[in-house]
């Protein structure tokens, strides 16, 4: 990471801080959910990982969020690009992946859960988790 990356976190991190004050309901359900127990649900579905190797992969729990977000907030996928670049509390949700994946990127990540049938075990996951801490999400708001 180089200086100009630090310094762009920084502010970013120090602008969430004086966004946050007046409460940030999607921090507060990040901390509910297991994400990484996404990682192992996803990773059949690359095989960039040989020596010939590929474009790498955005972490699958970055892809994982924005689904969520685009599904949460009734999002297109443009809307969703425009949103995890613009929306602060979006970022830090994402952790500030630095650029957010575009929305091709989404578009084509959510057809690949359809096709190998992966995006019914990442929805019935997150809503057991949901389910164990007595959560309910409606659309648009958490």
């Amino acid at each position: 990471m180089d200086s100009l990356d630090s310094f762009d976190s920084y502010i970013l991190r120090k602008l969430y801080v004086k966004t946050s004050r007046n409460g940030d309901r999607l921090a507060e359900a990040e901390k509910q959910v297991d994400w990484g127990a996404f990682r192992p649900i996803i990773k059949p579905m690359y095989t960039n990982d040989t020596p010939r190797g590929g474009r790498p992969n955005v972490d699958p729990v970055v892809m994982v969020k924005l689904l969520v977000l685009q599904q949460w907030y009734g999002l297109s996928d443009p809307e969703l690009e425009r949103q995890a670049m613009d929306r602060i509390s979006f970022q830090h949700f994402l952790g500030f992946p630095g650029d957010a994946p575009d929305y091709s990127t989404v578009w084509q990540f959510r057809e690949r859960l359809a096709e190998t049938g992966t995006d019914r075990l990442v929805w019935e996951k997150l809503q057991r988790q949901l389910d164990e801490k007595g959560l309910k999400v409606r659309k648009g708001v958490v």
